[in-house]
């Protein structure tokens, strides 16, 4: 291998005139050149992780001549192993991986865990009616225990009111936190019922059926209940039946995800994960019958496509019933050169690459690019994700939601000098 790099430095460094010499040279050349000893960086496509796992996430990219993958367990799961966070690095020189090539599904660590206090858009929130039509202050979404603005406030004071929790997956809902305004609003009696198709409706039962429960005593603090008698749905409604002031809530739901036995599709398709380009990342997960792939430049460098020279993700869906991919290969990442402003973050935070996520603890931030992606750092790992189609990523609440006050489409510092204006 050595040799052959010499032979190529040589041959660069004085080109023979002659022709038969010429093409002798040229024909070795070229046969070096297809064994790959005169590739000055090799490529990563000899190193192909698997898929990424199921209820987590596959991050990638070539530093240097390794391919560094890591793959993280969503919040409740974890690796058979008992870890969160699994590594295993490739030399793309040989192909040879240091660990596994491909990660074992992450498991239930606990089914207690908060299912709507992330960012993750496997929830959405609807209720029956919004106080004064004013989703952007007292909308279902607020109702989650994590929004940092706003609340879930019905526009009529009665037992018919309810906010509802749609999951795309069966939940198993082993208990239930609700929280009042922080002021002297909150919800001190309610019900909960339960559904499959979101038209047929049961109450929680245990020894007793169409049970109430105990709410909150005051405004300002979590009011947790367990359910003796754990219940599986795909939809969740609360309907407060009593009140101190009005229908103030905030609310989080306890469980886990229902596990089934799931088909292998008929033709045994799969969806690999697409490579990082180089000075490019990927992170992959699983989106029901999908695997959405994000792609990124590293700091410093855009894809030759993006004519905006702003930072930019770009994402791939593959069916796994076929195992395609929406669209062909992702374009190269190359120098961006002059720096550019990102779009407006009017939090005057952003983050955009794998250094940023050293500096902060796990988390949902904003990412610095297209107001549709958000990052997550996880142990110091670094994820760009993208909301579900035409969501954008809100990062006071941590939610993609269909507006965002904390991202627009506009120079940051234009946007900043409007609010000093």
């Amino acid at each position: 291998m050595a040799a052959g790099r010499h032979y190529c430095a040589a041959w660069r460094r004085k080109q023979p005139t002659d022709d038969r010499t010429l093409k002798s040279n040229m024909a070795a050349i070229l046969t070096l050149l297809i064994l790959g000893v005169c590739a000055e960086i090799a490529e990563a496509s000899n190193c192909q992780p698997g898929s990424p796992p199921r209820n987590g996430l596959l991050s990638c990219r070539q530093d240097g001549s390794t391919l560094v993958c890591h793959a993280t367990c969503n919040d409740c799961y974890m690796f058979p192993n008992k870890e969160k966070v699994m590594t295993s690095k490739c030399d793309v020189n040989t192909g040879r991986w240091e660990g596994a090539s491909t990660f074992e599904d992450c498991a239930i660590e606990s089914c207690s865990c908060s299912l709507l206090s992330s960012s993750s858009p496997d929830t959405t929130m609807t209720a029956s009616t919004v106080y004064l039509n004013r989703s952007d202050i007292f909308g279902p979404e607020l109702a989650r225990l994590s929004a940092t603005r706003g609340i879930w406030r019905p526009d009529i004071e009665d037992v018919a009111q309810y906010v509802q929790v749609n999951f795309k997956s069966l939940h198993k809902i082993t208990g239930v936190v609700t929280k009042g305004d922080g002021h002297d609003a909150h919800v001190s009696l309610y019900r909960m019922l339960f559904s499959m198709d979101g038209v047929t409706w049961f109450p929680y039962t245990d020894t007793v059926k169409d049970k109430f429960f105990q709410g909150n005593s005051d405004s300002s603090h979590n009011h947790t209940v367990s359910l003796p008698c754990p219940h599986i749905a795909l939809y969740v409604r609360i309907n407060p039946l009593t009140w101190h002031h009005h229908i103030a809530l905030h609310l989080d739901l306890l469980g886990c995800p229902y596990i089934k036995q799931t088909v292998k599709p008929a033709n045994g398709a799969l969806c690999e994960p697409m490579l990082p380009p180089k000075h490019g990342m990927t992170s992959c997960e699983k989106q029901g019958q999908t695997v959405v792939c994000t792609f990124t430049c590293q700091r410093g460098f855009m894809f030759e496509t993006n004519k905006l020279k702003k930072p930019v993700a770009i994402k791939r869906t593959c069916d796994m019933s076929v195992g395609l991919y929406d669209y062909g290969p992702v374009p190269r990442c190359v120098e961006r050169g002059q720096s550019v402003s990102s779009n407006a973050n009017i939090t005057g935070f952003c983050i955009e690459s794998l250094e940023d996520c050293d500096e902060l603890g796990n988390g949902d931030y904003q990412f610095c690019g297209d107001c549709h992606f958000f990052c997550t750092c996880s142990e110091h790992i670094y994820y760009v994700r993208a909301c579900p189609a035409q969501l954008k990523f809100d990062s006071k609440s941590h939610l993609c939601d269909f507006y965002s006050s904390t991202c627009k489409r506009t120079g940051r510092h234009a946007m900043l000098q409007n609010k000093t204006d």
